[in-house]
Parts: structure tokens; C-alpha cells; sequence
């Protein structure tokens, strides 16, 4: 009986780990934040796009959401994160003391995926953990947050890769954004960074007001 029980919990872990992908929609709302997805991000002034590929909602509410874009072109992802873990008032910006845990924890996750030998000659490409302001091209005024922040490179799939790691408080939730480019230049990494901070801002001027 003691072996069943612990087999059962088993299950119910592992189930509530599991993200389960929405139906595709043309504009997807985060209920409890009310930020919007839409389909298509669209970065000024060269009007490069990010499609949306896929919504995934963990049935553990506690995880909240992950939302990805990815750009054909450059062959850059961004998956942004919208959860809790189960706080009932987190600060706005990225100076609360939950969000710089947090961070520490998402940058231990990545170690880990190091130490696993999913990514490959892991290592850091900047300061860890730099408070980062997008600063948007459009004049609506849009509110938009300041993110902690680190970058790293890694060899996944044998190539050379850039990825960011960043992370703020808003509406009472974490807002998590990992964005990940090839690291074939110089030059593709610095135009991949200025895609970040436009792609951020896009995403934000779809949810003024």
C-alpha cells in the first residue's frame, strides 16, 4: 500500500509539471494578467516579424504560461513566462527581493542545463544579473519595465549560440523572458540584441492602456 501511495504521488508531480498547449488563436489573453499575445510581433522600424508558435499552460497555476515568437530570418526564439509560483503580491520592477531569488534560481537552471551537457562550452557573456531599460521607437508612451538580466553562450545542436535571460515583476506576476540567437558574428549578435529590446517593446506597446 505504502509503495502504491508514493507511485500515485508520483504521478501527480509529474503531471503537474506537464504543459499542456492551447489551440491556436489569433490574439491570446493572459486571464489573470490580461497581457495579450498576438500572433504576430512586429519590431519598428524594419518591421521584422516574430510569429507566434505555440501557448503552453502548466496545470500547476502556480506556473502560469509560456508563450514563444520566433523570427525565420535570424532564427532567433523568445519564449516569455508569466507566473507566481505561488506568491499572492510581488513587486513591480526588478528590484523586490523574490525577483532577484528568482533570477539566481533561473540562472542555476541554466548551469544545470550546462552540467547536463545540453548546452555545450557554457559560459557567461556578461555581468550577471544588469538592470536592463528597452527603450521603445514608438511615441505612444507606453509604460515599459526595467528587467534584470545576464547573457550567455552555449553550443547546442553544434552551433554557437547568444541567449538572455531576463526578468521583472509586473501585475503580480514574474515576467520571464528567454531570447536565444545564433552566434555566428559579431555582428548577429549585436543586431540580435537590438531585435530583444524592440521585440520587448512591441510586446508592450500591444498592451497599452
Amino acid at each position: 500500500m505504502k509503495t502504491t501511495k508514493i507511485f500515485c504521488g508520483a504521478i501527480v508531480v509529474l503531471f503537474l509539471a506537464v504543459p499542456v498547449q492551447l489551440f491556436a488563436q489569433r490574439m491570446y489573453e493572459h486571464s489573470e494578467t490580461r497581457f495579450r499575445f498576438p500572433e504576430y510581433l512586429y519590431l519598428p522600424p524594419s518591421g521584422l516579424v516574430f510569429a507566434r508558435t505555440e501557448i503552453r499552460q502548466y496545470p500547476d497555476k502556480r506556473l502560469g504560461v509560456s508563450v514563444t515568437y520566433y523570427n525565420e530570418i535570424f532564427r532567433c526564439f523568445a519564449t516569455l513566462y508569466l507566473y507566481t509560483l505561488g506568491l499572492a503580491h510581488l513587486s513591480d520592477g526588478p528590484e523586490s527581493d523574490a525577483v532577484k531569488m528568482q533570477f539566481s534560481a533561473s540562472e542555476s537552471n541554466i548551469f544545470e542545463y550546462g552540467k547536463r551537457g545540453d548546452y555545450g562550452d557554457l559560459k557567461r557573456a556578461s555581468a550577471p544579473g544588469e538592470i536592463f531599460q528597452p527603450k521603445s521607437l514608438f511615441q505612444s508612451g507606453a509604460s515599459i519595465p526595467r528587467f534584470r538580466m545576464s547573457t550567455f553562450e552555449y553550443v547546442s545542436d553544434g552551433d554557437r549560440r547568444v541567449s538572455w535571460l531576463l526578468l521583472t515583476g509586473t501585475r503580480q506576476h514574474y515576467l520571464k523572458i528567454r531570447y536565444t540567437c545564433p552566434a555566428t558574428s559579431a555582428f548577429r549578435v549585436e543586431a540580435a540584441k537590438t531585435f530583444l529590446e524592440r521585440l520587448i517593446t512591441s510586446f508592450f506597446e500591444e498592451n497599452r492602456g
